[in-house]
Formats: C-alpha cells, sequence, structure tokens
C-alpha cells in the first residue's frame, strides 16, 4: 500500500560510501537505459560518484547524504542552496529497482519537503533529464517545470535537463 510501507532515513558519512556508490551502480543503468549512452552512464557514475567527490560534498554542511531504509536507496539534498530565493536543491534520490513503486519515494520525498519547510526555505528544486520517466512522479509530488538547462559535463556529454520546482 502506497504511504505505509516503513521509511527509515538517517544521515550518511564517508564510511557509507561505498554503499551509495553500489546502490547508483545499480541503479543508474535500469533509470538511464533508454535515455543515455552506456559511455555517458560510466562516465556520470565515475565522476558524480568518486569516492573524493562524495566525501567533498558530505564535507558542506548544507549538502547532506541520506539512507533509506539502510541500504534501499539515498538522497542527496543541499539545503539552502540558493540562498537569495531560499531554495533547496535535490541533487540526488535513487532506490534500488526492487523497492521501487511501493510508496518508498512518496515517504522520502514527503520527509524531504517537511525539512525544506522547516529550514524556512521557499522551494525545493531538481534536475530531471528531459526524457526521464520520473518526471511523472515529480510531478505527482507537485512539482512544476521551472526552466530548462543544458550543461556540459565534458567528454563531448550534456545532460539536457529540466529543472522542477514545487513551492513551499
Amino acid at each position: 500500500m502506497e504511504g505505509t510501507v516503513p521509511t527509515d532515513i538517517k544521515q550518511a558519512s564517508d564510511r557509507d560510501i561505498p554503499l551509495i556508490r553500489r546502490i547508483a551502480q545499480n541503479t543508474w543503468p535500469d533509470a538511464f537505459y533508454d535515455i543515455l549512452s552506456q559511455n555517458q552512464i560510466s562516465y556520470m557514475l565515475d565522476h558524480m560518484y568518486h569516492p573524493d567527490v562524495l566525501s567533498d560534498e558530505m564535507k558542506n554542511p548544507n549538502h547532506q547524504y541520506l539512507l533509506i531504509n539502510d541500504n534501499e536507496g539515498f538522497v542527496s539534498i543541499e539545503f539552502n542552496f540558493d540562498p537569495h530565493r531560499k531554495l533547496t536543491k535535490l541533487h540526488k534520490l535513487y532506490i534500488l529497482p526492487q523497492y521501487q513503486k511501493k510508496g518508498l519515494g512518496r515517504n522520502v520525498m514527503n520527509f524531504l519537503i517537511d525539512q525544506t519547510e522547516k529550514r524556512k526555505q521557499k522551494g525545493l528544486i531538481l534536475n530531471v533529464n528531459k526524457h526521464n520517466p520520473a518526471m511523472i512522479f515529480y510531478r505527482k509530488m507537485g512539482f512544476v517545470k521551472w526552466k530548462a538547462e543544458v550543461t556540459d559535463i565534458g567528454k563531448g556529454f550534456i545532460m539536457d535537463d529540466y529543472v522542477l520546482k514545487k513551492n513551499l
């Protein structure tokens, strides 16, 4: 039943980096196989989930990595990402395929919205590939297209995204 699945969310630390990398490696091919080339998936996984990159992000006091039910998924969220607009940015939300479509994502998103509101932020933003079916989930959670964004990530690859926003 949606919304009743147990959801335990706890802050990750450097010792959880191997687990975060493993979850990313097990979710990305499934999430992006129809959207990105295998070369781009590999490049992005190597770049975005390098242990040094994850460790540096964890050192930012506003940027948190959270584990979902110990090992079912993870979140990367940066509170006060845009201090002038009072926006928090959800950088990553990945749940292992076997735990998807059971209400876990909704529970996590509601938790993140609650945490963002407690910090007196005016909105929550995220980037999503323009062709990612996850856009349906984000719309159900009240996000709307705010703008389009194309980012050169190197090696001839780009991220062609919508930035979605939920006003709080």
